[in-house]
């Protein structure tokens, strides 16, 4: 415990001093949403469906699919 206290109080308190301004913010950037996957991925080729479910039996177990 005291060398936490010890790392914590000897680490730079201003790590934003150290970050590189010129790299951007990433996560104040708008992302780009992909609405069109290709016919890869379409109703035609696609032959399953994945349904996620759980049940509980009488006996109380739950099954997860």
């Amino acid at each position: 415990m005291i060398c936490l206290v010890l790392y914590l109080m000897l680490y730079p308190v201003n790590l934003l001093a150290q970050i590189d301004p010129a790299i951007p913010d990433m996560s104040m950037e708008t992302p780009v949403l992909i609405t069109s996957l290709g016919i890869k991925y379409s109703d035609a080729v696609r032959d399953y469906n994945m349904t996620i479910g759980i049940e509980r039996s009488h006996g109380g177990r739950f099954w997860a699919a």
